[in-house]
């Protein structure tokens, strides 16, 4: 009878063992993925810009700006710190809302792409902050497969000659994860 119950036992305890082997070999990668948060400044400069109407519906049109920046990021995480950015975003004057995408090449040339949209108030003198929130639709190298958010602060000049309207600065942040 005890040689029973042992043999019993060491059935039960093979069948949980290939069962856990079997299960882990199945489970996706996604749960191994790491949740990482980075965070710092950035520093940009207007390349180009241009006044456009874009005609919506009968009555309606987007009034606004359409132009591209180059951005330079500030991080504690080396894959961060003095990254690159190049955007292309359209502000819409009547709504007060921007959208636009950015690539960041990351030191070492691997490269992340944003997709991102805000609202911007002007703020007594001449500055005006933008407030934006942005996923990540992909990335190459080190970043292939990165899903997750971007958060972000835009101030600079506003309308006053006196003032380089060319220059903008960024808290930005970061979580996301690398799915492969």
């Amino acid at each position: 009878m005890v040689t029973q119950l042992g043999q019993r036992w060491r059935v039960v305890s093979l069948f949980v063992i290939a069962t856990w082997l079997v299960v882990s070999l199945i489970q996706s990668h996604d749960a191994f993925a790491e949740r990482k948060q980075v965070s710092g400044t950035g520093a940009g400069t207007v390349l180009g810009e241009t006044g456009i109407e874009i005609p919506v519906g009968d009555m309606n049109s987007q009034v606004g700006n359409l132009r591209s920046l180059l951005w330079v990021y500030s991080s504690t995480n080396p894959d961060w710190n003095n990254a690159k950015g190049s955007s292309v975003e359209f502000t819409n004057v009547m709504t007060k809302s921007s959208k636009g995408f950015t690539v960041v090449t990351h030191p070492g040339g691997d490269q992340t792409f944003l997709q991102f949209e805000g609202t911007w108030e002007q703020e007594p003198g001449v500055v005006f902050t933008d407030q934006r929130k942005g996923r990540f639709l992909g990335g190459t190298g080190k970043f292939k497969g990165i899903t997750g958010r971007w958060t972000s602060t835009i101030r600079g000049g506003g309308f006053d000659p006196t003032v380089d309207t060319t220059k903008r600065t960024a808290e930005w942040e970061a979580e996301y994860e690398i799915k492969p």
